[in-house]
């Protein structure tokens, strides 16, 4: 129970929440400068006009949850070998942020009730009416893209 209130309040350390609040304080003092006093690496170069960067992919832990942002909507990235799902962050059971839940293998898992959804189709193990949205991924130049809306 503790973990689990820890969680909704706080969230992952990699987490959206984090994600903004870390975005925020960019906006205001400007970006940190790394650790080691070496420049920033270039960006990465944009990607074809009918895809959304993501993240890049070395950002990606394998069999991690990763959550970040997709035109404003949470999102959770995960690297499952050398394939990248990506999937809409709120359980539409009970909106719970399945960005905070856990991996049992080719399954993503709801922090408050447990229900299991699928990574390449999110449909739901317990109740096959409820199904999380996903988004068709690919990597392009190391980064982590999804197509644009239509």
């Amino acid at each position: 129970m503790r973990r689990l209130v820890r969680l909704l309040l706080m969230g992952r350390p990699d987490g959206v929440r984090r994600r903004l609040v870390r975005a925020l304080l960019e906006r205001l003092l400007g970006p940190p400068a790394p650790a080691d006093g070496t420049p920033t690496g270039a960006p990465a170069p944009p990607p074809p006009a009918a895809l959304r960067q993501l993240l890049p992919l070395v950002d990606l832990v394998d069999g991690q949850l990763t959550e970040t942002l997709l035109d404003g909507v949470p999102v959770v990235v995960v690297r499952r070998g050398t394939r990248v799902h990506v999937l809409d962050a709120t359980c539409p059971h009970a909106g719970g942020p399945l960005g905070d839940g856990d991996l049992e293998g080719d399954a993503l898992v709801c922090p408050l009730h447990g229900w299991r959804f699928d990574l390449a189709t999110g449909a739901c193990d317990v109740d096959p009416s409820q199904v999380v949205a996903v988004h068709a991924a690919e990597v392009v130049d190391g980064v982590v893209c999804v197509p644009a809306a239509p």
